[in-house]
Parts: C-alpha cells; structure tokens; sequence
C-alpha cells in the first residue's frame, strides 16, 4: 500500500510520498528509502515494486516517455507504477509501460489514490498552493484509509 501525490499550480509543483512497506500477508515496515525524489526539472514518485523504483531513480531520467523506455530495456515486471510531476503537467507511468498526460494539475498513484484524488481535486478548486494540497492530500488519506503511513516525504520546486 502506498500513496504518492502530486501537484502544480502553475508557479510551484509538489510531490508526496508515504513510508509504508507492505507485503501481501499483511505485515508493513516503514522504508528507509523515500518513495519520492527530484531529477532535473521534475518530480518523481513510485508505487508498487521497489525494485523498479530503485531502477528509475537510478536512471537519472526525469522525461517520462525516455523514462518508460528504459523501464522497458531493464524488463522490468511486476505492480507499479510511477507518477512523473513538472511546473506544467503530470504524467503516470503504469505497468503496461503507458504513459498517460494528466489533464488535471494533480494526480496521486498507489493504494490511497481514491481518497487522495478526492482530496486533491477538491483543493485543485479552491486553487490551493501546491505544497499544501500535497501535505493536506497525504494527511487525509492516512487519516480516513489505512492505504498511507506517515511519515511522509514531500518536495517542492
């Protein structure tokens, strides 16, 4: 379980990312590792198989589509998926190895994306700063679904 936000209101972008280490049975553990990480001009967060995070950060790539490809070259497998944040647009990178443009100025990958997109879109409306809807976003899916554990990593650009 795993939740990554992002956000951009067009001067500054964000990204979030919980601690959480799940696996299947149930037990969690709190990673060492932040999920989230700058590269370039871009924001990155993983979900899912910790192996492919640690490949993309690795990488040293921030364009999502040289992203993807690279991905592809290293074959990896498994559940994941990547959210690629910049000033201007928010990208996935899913594990068919799409890459989806958001149209929206928020996005959220992993377990807790359901309430933490409802968080985000709310905030998106009320044209909050991006640091804080990440912040508010994170807080209130850890609050209200067990998909998130703090702490909490987050970046601003």
């Amino acid at each position: 379980m795993t939740c990554i936000v992002g956000f951009t209101d067009g001067k500054t972008f964000s990204i979030g990312g919980d601690a959480g280490a799940y696996d299947e049975g149930g037990l969690y553990q709190l990673s060492a590792e932040p999920k989230v990480w700058k590269v370039g001009d871009s924001l990155i967060g993983g979900s899912g198989s910790f192996r492919v995070i640690e490949v993309a950060r690795k990488s040293g790539l921030s364009d999502p589509y040289a992203l993807r490809n690279h991905l592809h070259e290293a074959n990896v497998s498994g559940e994941w998926n990547l959210l690629v944040v910049t000033k201007k647009h928010l990208y996935e990178i899913d594990d068919d190895l799409s890459v989806i443009k958001f149209k929206e100025n928020y996005a959220s990958i992993g377990a807790g994306n359901p309430v933490a997109t409802g968080c985000l879109a709310v905030l998106a409306e009320q044209k909050a700063i991006s640091n804080n809807a990440v912040r508010v976003a994170l807080k209130t899916t850890a609050r209200h679904s067990n998909m998130a554990m703090p702490p909490f990593t987050f970046i601003t650009i």
